[in-house]
């Protein structure tokens, strides 16, 4: 090996004074014997006739005699010329051009391979190699590099090895590279004859002198251990070793470098020092590209989408990325690289094949890989036979070696992991970090623990009802929840070890490629499918709901089943709603979903194929739970069986109750699927299968579970629901090019997801404030524009994968906040309008402000562009909206007929009309042809202001959102109103119409985004009902009677049964005299009505004289209760009843009645008005007069009265907030006390047998002792309850006096222990609701407590853990109606919508 530049320098810059000094004689001995020179050499030197050519000569040849003559130099002139040593020690003045061609020399004397023409640095891994390299600087050690096939090792290590620090500081004795490969014979052991000649050519190039080769390989082995221990600091590269044999042959005590596809390779070399380095990771996005721009002299900006895409599939696996550009440089038109593409998507890597010998030595991808799972074989056949059934698994698979387990019929996944370690070391495959492993659970409002429905553990609390009057039956038990928490699966074991304990494994997509394309094929997969379900089936027994979480199973097992031809059995699996429970919680809604899709698509090919009889094709793979298509499983090889078409319709059942409940299940752990599956219709397959388990485990587990008597029918085709935001949700849009959504929220966040299965596909990050509006480029559909609070306009653009984020390209800043922005219908500019009352027109490729108009007064709340991109308009809070010229930003109208704020605008398709919203609560359209400025029509529908409204795409409807959460649906060509969608739970700030105009998304600030099916004919059919309402039971007869304010009608109703049908109907006369409260009496033959004018009806009724039983209701009443309608006895029974009015008083009250109630015990009924009098009334038979008044009283919606049960005494509020308790017999005052200070309470009550009375003042609850009235006396105070940060707006007392129960507007809930000095028991907290705890009651036996505020909550009475939640329509309800027994409870929402629940005993048969 020549001698180092760097010493070659200094003897050159150093030769004259060398000449001059040196005497060639005195070293010639020294260099002779340490066989720098020849006898021959050294004797021609010394020849010469003058001192100054024999050191000339000497200095000529010394350069040639390899790295170790420069010190051999040093040595000689230690004694005779020290002065000369030090200055050739001296450091020389190198230069960088020196370094690089020194650096050159030495890589090309060691025979390193030179940089491939498609080279891409890899700077993280090089450094890795390096750093490891720099630790073999003062002792021998070994550094493997290993990885998969074309993972680009070779080019790696040789990269490592260009740094001049590094070759001169710690390797100045040279490099050697030797490339071995696989060096096999025919019998496939190590070929000795081949290895052999490696070491001699090694051996050749290392000695100065020709010598004889060693004749076999251990001569072979001690000769380079003589050599190294010249060449102590040298380094030996070792590249391709494919055998520990190899390895252990070169272990010649050096610094050694090898690259190997075996992890293990050099286990056995014992060397001092071992450093390993995996390389798993391919090259970047950007390193691909910037190959692909080399090879095809194509500019990385201006690379096609294909060059991402192609990167993706082949996860930059150097060896494919390099075959690729390869193929594409002779002619790289997008026809080639879209060829190309289709090819590896469709996992035909063969195809992929070298064009140079430069590229690999291998001529296919398929060859490269397949030769490592060959040698798998060689090793261990059993081995080979179970790695190959990785065939099986969809693409990025992470398989834990409880999964492996399954498959492979092994009982201990320790025995698997065992296996797979040798399957690691020939990098066949690579271990998933527990990190990433975990990373792949879903976590969008991931729940905290799992849940399922076989629990046995003991119970210690017991609801003990009798309904009906019948014998104990095994009661539900609200502790059956705790069993579900405490032993998710019903087994005895232990679950200490978590699954993220087991060792988690990935095959890069092309070994898995190779798998399929080459290994395993056709009917041998299926095989191995059935292979694993039959694993999975005998681990559970068939009942899949109960398999643990091995993070597999619950993604893949519908994906196995379609590839196993079980079409039948997923339908079965898919139609268990324990299954979907557990799919729902381990995987999310979007991967559920997608199991429907591909499902149905199966189905429709199977049918397809059994019609035809004609082979269908395979259709394109998807991976599960991602993207915006689903997958479409192998077309099955015959019919499944699974044909029958009310099969499919149940199916699609299952599909839309995930799609719309979903949500829930995953926001609240004490949502269960059962429950709310009992508030589907019970015409439902979803409900007939959820009553039967809820029956089955009231009798097995005691577990309680309440259904929904009168759900009706969803006809406003409700179609999904994701809730993907935090916060509110500003902004919504369909994207008119793809399934996908965008949406965006004061989280700051825009998010785009998928309209089918809700599925988020991207997260769009930078906002520092709300952000007001999103909308996508309807010329680009990966471009995305959103405005923010921050002053900010964004430009986003998304690259089209499957999951990520999108990046931000561009950001315009304003002046002010941003409060909307819409984009040009030619995609090439997009305007926003800001709080100042600026429109600003940029241009949306450089980000040019093109127009910065002065539009409005005040902020401009909605800007959008007509279909033609001719007008621009805008509308603001200056209550006007105004008409722009797009080209020149010159005003055309101005429309001022608005009184309140105008929210939103849009244009009509043909950009012929705009209409817009108001605070007034009135759309207004107007014509964009003329300049008057009047409207051609005024649409108003209710009192509710519109926040935005639009046009649908066909201009055959008008949509506008609402404050109270509803879309209003008009007739866009006649205005008609059509029907109202109640859609939200809270401000509809967003619509948009799919392209096809079929179906439109809403969003709401109750965090939610939904999609809608558009229906012309479709009408609300349910009564609209106030939140008052009475509740009776008839344990005889088993029926449920329940009176409700029909706001609608003005009128009383009294329904009876569980379809609620219409019996009796109440009201005024005059229709002036608007209902406000009313009340039924309990023998259910007298109702009284009280209006907002002071007027007070007390009317018979025929509730309680009708025998009509809800279980033996005529025909004529079932049907009328399907259609909502009354039946023929109605009027004729409305007509009598106008006849039977016991008093119409118009005089006692002067202001409105707030509240009417009548005593269960005591012939009375009282009244209260916001005049401060209240009246009490003597009902008895059929009569009914005023008994007498009183004055200053307190009246509110809450609860400002309450009759003893006991005394004939009446309880209530003053004007100043004091207690007052009168006889009801003479009016007389029984006793008066200050209800304490904080203001007026906002509820009293008496405790269920008089002993207590309560009252909620401030954020206290004041309790008194009853008993203490008997005497005459003012009440003893024995508590006053403060465990509240706001006011306690509800309270009770258990019927045992054991607890007493507080809920406050601070959205919590105490538990309070009576016979513990009233010390609190628990705090309880309702997750992700915005609502006041607004009532609350306990169960007859006092171990339940039911809350209300935006759902029902059912809670333990003893330690407050809740047990079960029933989520409403509308935002929240107000008073909770039961029985004695509470068996039956009734209550409505905001909405209007009444709610009638019966707990779910397991001996009742459905009806």
């Amino acid at each position: 090996m020549a001698l180092h530049s760097d010493f070659r320098i200094r003897l050159r810059q150093n030769h004259e004074i060398l000449a001059r000094d040196l005497d060639a004689r005195l070293l010639m001995d020294k260099l002779y014997a340490e066989s720098v020179f020849t006898l021959d050499e050294m004797e021609s030197i010394l020849a010469l006739p003058t001192r100054h050519e024999q050191v000339t000569q000497l200095l000529t040849q010394l350069p040639r005699k390899g790295a170790r003559a420069f010190g051999h130099l040093l040595d000689a002139l230690e004694e005779p010329f020290p002065d000369l040593r030090e200055m050739l020690l001296c450091d020389v003045a190198i230069t960088e051009d020196d370094q690089l061609q020194r650096m050159r020399e030495i890589l090309a004397s060691g025979q390193v391979p030179a940089r491939p023409e498609y080279f891409a640095d890899r700077p993280e891994e090089v450094e890795k190699v390096r750093s490891a390299l720099a630790n073999l600087k003062d002792s021998d050690g070994w550094v493997v590099l290993h990885g998969m096939g074309g993972s680009g090792k070779t080019m790696l290590a040789a990269e490592a090895l260009r740094d001049h620090e590094l070759l001169i500081s710690h390797f100045p004795d040279g490099i050697f590279w030797l490339t071995i490969g696989q060096i096999r014979s025919e019998d496939g052991q190590v070929d000795s004859s081949k290895l052999l000649t490696k070491m001699q050519n090694l051996i050749t190039r290392m000695e100065h002198e020709q010598q004889e080769r060693p004749p076999n390989i251990e001569a072979a082995h001690d000769r380079l251990v003589k050599i190294f221990a010249e060449y102590k600091r040298a380094l030996l590269i070792l590249d391709d070793v494919w055998s520990q044999i190899v390895a252990r042959v070169f272990a010649v005590r050096c610094r050694c470098l090898v690259t190997s596809r075996f992890a293990g390779v050099a286990n056995q070399t014992r060397a001092p020092h071992l450093a390993e380095i995996a390389l798993t990771a391919g090259f970047t996005l950007d390193q691909t590209k910037q190959v692909f721009s080399h090879l095809t002299a194509i500019p990385v900006p201006e690379l096609p989408m294909e060059a991402k895409h192609m990167h993706d599939e082949c996860k930059g696996l150097p060896l494919a990325v390099a075959m690729l550009g390869a193929l594409l440089k002779p002619d790289p038109k997008l026809l080639r690289w879209e060829y190309f593409l289709k090819h590896l998507q469709a996992k035909k890597i063969s195809r992929i094949r070298s064009t140079s010998s430069e590229s690999s030595n291998f001529d296919s991808l398929s060859a490269s890989i397949g030769v490592s799972v060959d040698a798998l074989a060689e090793q261990s056949v059993e081995l080979h036979q179970f790695y190959i059934m990785f065939a099986i698994f969809d693409d990025d698979p992470v398989i834990s070696s409880q999964v492996l387990a399954v498959l492979w019929g092994v009982s201990d996944p320790i025995d698997v992991e065992i296996k797979m370690d040798h399957v690691l070391e020939m990098s066949l495959a690579h271990k998933v970090p527990a990190s990433r492993a975990q990373s792949r659970k879903p976590k969008l409002n991931q729940p905290t623990f799992r849940r399922s429905h076989s629990s046995t553990a003991n119970l210690q609390h017991k609801i003990s009802v009798t309904p009906n009057g019948a014998t104990p039956l095994p009661t539900p038990s609200p502790t059956a929840f705790l069993n579900d928490v405490r032993n998710p699966l019903g087994r005895a074991r232990s679950m200490s070890v978590s699954r993220f304990d087991y060792a988690h494994y990935s095959l890069h997509d092309l070994q898995l490629d190779y798998l399929k394309e080459e290994v395993v094929t056709g009917e041998k997969r299926k095989e191995l499918h059935q292979r694993l379900i039959r694993g999975y089936a005998k681990k559970c027994e068939d009942r899949y709901h109960e398999l643990p979480d091995d993070g597999y199973v619950h993604r893949y097992l519908a994906y196995h089943m379609l590839e196993a031809d079980q079409g039948t059995s997923l339908c079965k699996l898919l139609t268990d709603l324990r299954w979907i429970e557990q799919k729902l919680l381990h995987c999310g809604a979007d991967d559920l979903l997608n199991d429907y899709l591909r499902f149905l698509e199966y189905e429709k090919r199977a049918k397809l194929q059994a019609d035809t009889d004609k082979p269908v094709g395979v259709a394109a793979r998807r991976r599960p739970g991602r993207g915006s298509k689903p997958a479409i499983a192998k077309t099955p090889s015959r019919a499944t069986g699974v044909e029958d078409q009310k099969v499919l319709s149940e199916l699609k059942v299952y599909q839309r109750f995930i799609s719309i409940q979903a949500h829930r299940l995953l926001q609240d752990p004490t949502v269960s699927i059962i429950q709310l599956a009992l508030s589907q219709p019970k015409s439902s397959v979803v409900y007939q299968q959820a009553w039967m388990l809820a029956k089955e485990e009231t009798v097995r587990d005691s577990a309680y579970y309440v259904r929904q008597c009168n759900a009706g029918v969803d006809v406003q085709s409700h179609q999904l629901t994701v809730r993907l935001h935090q916060e509110a949700v500003t902004s919504v849009q369909c994207c008119s090019g793809s399934l996908l959504a965008v949406s965006c929220s004061t989280d700051m966040s825009v998010r785009l997801w998928n309209r089918i299965t809700g599925g988020m596909v991207a997260t769009l990050e930078g906002h520092e404030n709300y952000v007001t509006q999103c909308c996508f480029n309807p010329c680009d559909a990966v471009q995305i524009i959103s405005s923010s609070e921050d002053n900010t306009v964004r430009v986003w653009q998304f690259d089209g994968s499957r999951m990520g984020t999108a990046e931000q390209v561009m950001e315009c800043r304003g002046e002010g906040k941003f409060m909307c922005c819409d984009v040009a219908p030619d995609g090439d500019s997009f305007v926003a309008g800001d709080i100042p009352g600026y429109m600003k027109v940029y241009n949306i490729v450089d980000g040019r402000l093109i127009h910065n108009i002065a539009a409005h007064e005040e902020q401009i709340q909605r800007c959008v562009f007509s279909k033609d991109g001719k007008f621009i308009a805008t509308a603001s809070s200056d209550m006007t909206a105004k008409l722009w010229s797009t080209h020149y930003a010159s005003l055309l109208a101005t429309f001022t007929e608005h009184t309140g704020i105008v929210y939103g605008c849009a244009f009509s398709a043909d950009s012929q009309r705009l209409v817009t919203c108001s605070g007034d609560t009135s759309l207004k359209v107007w014509s964009t042809q003329t300049t008057g400025g009047e409207s051609l029509f005024t649409l108003r529908k209710g009192g509710d202001t519109l926040l935005v409204c639009t046009f649908s795409p066909d201009d055959k409807f008008i949509l506008a959102g609402t404050v109270s959460g509803n879309v209003q649906v008009w007739d866009g060509r006649c205005y008609d109103h059509l029907y109202n969608v109640a859609a939200h739970n809270g401000w509809v700030q967003g619509l948009s119409f799919e392209s096809d105009g079929k179906r439109f998304a809403s969003c709401s600030d109750d965090c939610t985004c939904k999609i809608w099916a558009l229906s012309e004919s479709a009408r609300r059919e349910t009564a609209v009902y106030d939140r008052r309402l009475d509740l009776f039971v008839d344990y005889d007869t088993g029926a449920v009677t329940v009176s409700c304010l029909d706001k609608e009608k003005n009128e009383i109703v009294i329904l009876r049964g569980e379809g609620l049908d219409v019996i009796d109907r109440h009201g005024f006369n005059s229709k002036g005299d608007a209902i406000k409260s009313f009340a039924l009496a309990s023998d259910l033959q007298t109702v009284a009505y009280a209006s907002t004018e002071g007027r007070i009806q007390i009317s018979k009724t025929s509730a309680g004289v009708r025998d009509i039983d809800a279980r033996e209701a005529s025909p004529e009443h079932i049907a009328a209760a399907a259609r909502k309608e009354p039946t023929k006895a109605e009027p004729e029974a409305k007509a009598s009843l106008r006849d039977a009015i016991l008093c119409d008083d118009s005089t006692t009250h002067s202001g409105e009645v707030k509240i009417v109630v009548f005593s269960q015990d005591w012939p009375y009924m009282v009244a209260a008005s916001v005049d401060g009098v209240q009246s009490v009334w003597h009902v008895k038979d059929d009569t009914a007069k005023l008994h007498f008044t009183l004055k200053k009283s307190m009246a509110s919606h809450y609860t400002p009265f309450v009759f003893f049960k006991t005394q004939p005494w009446l309880l209530s509020l003053d004007t100043n907030g004091r207690l007052l308790v009168h006889n009801l017999e003479d009016g007389t005052e029984v006793a008066s006390w200050s209800s304490g200070e904080g203001g007026q309470p906002l509820t009293v009550f008496v405790s269920a047998g008089d002993e207590f009375i309560a009252a909620a003042v401030g954020q206290k609850l004041n309790i008194w002792r009853a008993q203490d009235l008997a005497g005459g006396q003012s009440p003893l105070l024995v508590a006053a309850l403060a465990g509240h940060k706001d006011v306690v707006r509800s309270s009770a007392i258990s019927p045992d006096g054991k607890r007493v129960a507080t809920g406050s507007d601070d959205r919590t809930i105490v538990l309070w222990d009576t016979e513990r000095q009233y010390s609190q028991v628990k705090k309880m907290k309702i997750r992700r609701t915005l609502s006041w705890i607004i009532d609350m009651a306990f169960s007859a036996q006092s171990d339940l407590l039911v809350t209300l505020s935006d759902r029902i909550n059912f809670w333990l009475a003893k330690d407050g853990i809740a047990i079960r939640t029933i989520h409403l329509h509308g935002a929240f309800t107000k008073y909770i109606r039961h029985d004695p027994d509470f068996t039956t409870l009734a209550t409505v929402d905001d909405k209007g919508s009444l709610y009638l629940l019966e707990v779910v005993f397991g001996d009742e048969d459905e009806e």
